[in-house]
């Protein structure tokens, strides 16, 4: 992602909102280079998969980020030109929202987040980050937290182990929330948050977000496939 702060005569503002004015759902195609898009299966290369955008989103939101734009959001192609030397014309990036318009479990995670911050985006562009301690967390799990100004807690919890599952429980302490006994559930890589309200006294009354969310109903009367008898390339020069 690439993040900034707002700039003054040369000076960073650093009780300025923080940004990511690309935050990156995925990467550019080289010319000559396998296409990200597969119109025929839901596909994403391992390294700009589903989890990859829902860890990258909410690692920022921990670290105080409160403006994100998705470089892409919606794919697509510039058919006018390229964007840099060896650089294809794509701009699908394995983006959410695929050129074609399909979407898929990468635009789960993300209508997930947004489903979140209906609800709870102004408590959590003004919480403020917290000291949390954790006992039993497993080497794998990474926490952190943030306290909206109502004091509502918010725990971000990660997987970093991107090749397997954990599960478990650890104990954690934060402010006024003091040794929550938090079971955890984390597919491999994946990132969530337990919201709790100020006055909760056990992990069992508050969250867990983002919340998983369901693929549209597809269409069943569509029109019949349109082959393609015939291609003709030209090599880049």
């Amino acid at each position: 992602a690439a993040g900034c702060q707002a700039q003054g005569n040369g000076t960073a503002q650093k009780d300025a909102p923080v940004m990511a004015a690309e935050m990156q759902g995925g990467y550019f195609t080289s010319v000559e280079a396998t296409p990200t898009l597969k119109t025929d299966v839901d596909y994403y290369p391992d390294n700009i998969s589903p989890a990859q955008i829902n860890a990258l989103t909410l690692y920022s939101m921990q670290h105080g980020m409160t403006a994100l734009n998705y470089y892409m959001l919606f794919g697509g192609t510039n058919f006018d030109g390229r964007a840099g030397l060896n650089v294809a014309t794509t701009y699908d990036y394995s983006a959410p929202i695929r050129e074609c318009g399909g979407v898929g479990a990468k635009w789960l995670k993300v209508k997930a987040i947004g489903e979140m911050l209906k609800a709870h985006g102004p408590a959590l562009a003004r919480a403020i980050r917290t000291p949390i301690k954790t006992r039993g967390a497993g080497k794998y799990i990474q926490v952190g937290a943030r306290r909206a100004t109502n004091g509502d807690l918010y725990i971000f919890v990660f997987n970093s182990d991107r090749a397997n599952r954990q599960s478990g429980r650890f104990t954690a302490s934060a402010g006024t929330h003091r040794n929550l006994s938090v079971p955890y559930q984390l597919a491999a890589g994946d990132f969530k948050i337990l919201y709790l309200p100020a006055n909760a006294g056990a992990a069992a009354d508050g969250q867990w977000l983002p919340e998983p969310q369901h693929l549209p109903e597809r269409p069943t009367d569509i029109p019949a496939e349109v082959p393609i008898r015939s291609v003709k390339i030209r090599a880049d020069e």
